[in-house]
């Protein structure tokens, strides 16, 4: 077993990305999702007034017309939070995308690896409601299983008996980045055909709102990452599953890929974002990936639109790339979607892989002042026809946590 087990760490399994499920602010499946964000649509919107009595925020960009009942059969969407609805609608889409058909599947070696960091806390709340008003005997029983941060992952198990690995990853704002990058280590150590892999958050919550609100970091505006006049980021949901894949098994079964993940880097900064800790997380990443920095060709950044932390990333992709930093196009989709928490770092690596398919990379939106301190190339306002070969993805968390990802165009 002890040389089996060495044997499989000396040779690496290559993962490819066959299938993406989106649930956003701007578009319900990947296509959808991909057309409004290629056109540059907003959907940050104003809450309505009974939202903002209850949350404290002014806009969001929450997630309109999302009928739970048309993905989860009858009764089992009241027994679960809302990000298990989305984890289960985007599983949906992912694995229709990548053509899998379970039934011919080995599904001891399908697993799901999701990551959120505020998992049920809108059942949550309304049980702790139910606790003050009622007592404790009106507490529902479904609080533990529908609350708990690894909820969204066991009900998807659950509901496809995928019977392979089944992890919940939770690094504050970087929870979806995390657990793809996991995912990744997860078939150099199991024998796995298939993961389902992503973040998935809805954290227009009470609590959770105002917390964020507490922070100073959140706008009342718009979500403007890099301009002169941005004032912070907009409390968004949403969700993005991927079908990672051994690709050995992609290519047998005829898969459609999108890209190849070439690997991740994960560092903390300690509190105190440092530039140097984000670059090794960067350096990590491109070492895994066997990508040297000049062939990036393609950034998507973090851009959280505050103040300290634009100018610090602008400031460590520069360090990274030289003079060439100038020449890269960098995006920053949270300005239509805002700030999705757990679920950003996922939807930000699904927009790469679909920039990858299709040669075109997103917009930033909103931005209309230059800003002398974030001088770099953030393709404003409309998208622009590119060829990407290699993507590098951005995740930074508000505690300290830094996660870069690599993605690549798949040859044979």
């Amino acid at each position: 077993m002890k040389d089996k087990f060495k044997k499989r760490l000396s040779s690496k399994t290559n993962v490819v990305i066959t299938g993406l499920g989106l649930i956003t602010p701007i578009g319900i499946g990947a296509p959808d999702f991909w057309n409004a964000c290629l056109k540059g649509r907003s959907g940050v919107k104003p809450m309505l007034p009974t939202q903002n009595r209850c949350l404290s925020v002014s806009i969001a960009g929450t997630v309109l017309d999302f009928v739970p009942s048309s993905f989860i059969s009858p009764g089992r969407p009241d027994r679960m939070d809302r990000f298990s609805h989305f984890a289960i609608a985007a599983t949906k889409f992912a694995m229709e995308d990548a053509r899998l058909k379970l039934e011919q599947e080995n599904r001891r070696k399908i697993g799901v690896i999701f990551g959120s960091s505020v998992g049920g806390m809108i059942v949550a709340e309304e049980e702790i409601e139910r606790l003050h008003t009622g007592g404790p005997k009106k507490v529902h029983p479904k609080l533990i299983p529908a609350y708990t941060l690894n909820a969204s992952a066991a009900e998807v198990a659950i509901k496809w008996g995928m019977k392979g690995v089944n992890l919940s990853i939770s690094t504050p704002y970087v929870s979806g980045t995390a657990a793809l990058g996991v995912a990744y280590d997860a078939f150099q150590l199991y024998d796995l055909d298939v993961l389902v892999a992503g973040g998935m958050d809805a954290p227009l919550a009470r609590l959770t709102s105002k917390f964020i609100l507490r922070t100073g970091l959140v706008s009342s505006k718009a979500i403007r990452p890099f301009d002169k006049k941005r004032d912070g980021f907009v409390l968004g949901e949403g969700c993005a599953v991927l079908v990672f894949e051994r690709l050995e098994h992609a290519l047998e079964r005829g898969a459609s890929i999108y890209a190849e993940y070439g690997g991740y880097g994960q560092t903390h900064s300690a509190l105190s974002h440092d530039i140097d800790s984000r670059m090794k997380a960067a350096d990590l990443a491109l070492e895994m990936a066997s990508v040297s920095r000049e062939e990036v060709d393609y950034i998507h950044a973090n851009g959280t639109a505050t103040r300290e932390g634009d100018v610090i990333e602008t400031e460590m992709i520069k360090a990274l790339f030289g003079d060439r930093a100038y020449e890269i196009p960098i995006s920053a989709t949270k300005s239509m979607i805002g700030h999705t928490i757990g679920a950003a770092g996922a939807i930000e690596l699904a927009v790469c892989a679909l920039a990858i398919r299709d040669g075109v990379i997103p917009p930033t939106i909103n931005y209309e002042t230059p800003d002398p301190e974030c001088d770099l190339d953030y393709v404003p306002n409309f998208a622009r026809k590119m060829k990407v070969r290699v993507a590098l993805s951005n995740a930074f968390g508000l505690y300290g946590d830094n996660v870069v990802s690599v993605l690549k165009r798949f040859t044979l």
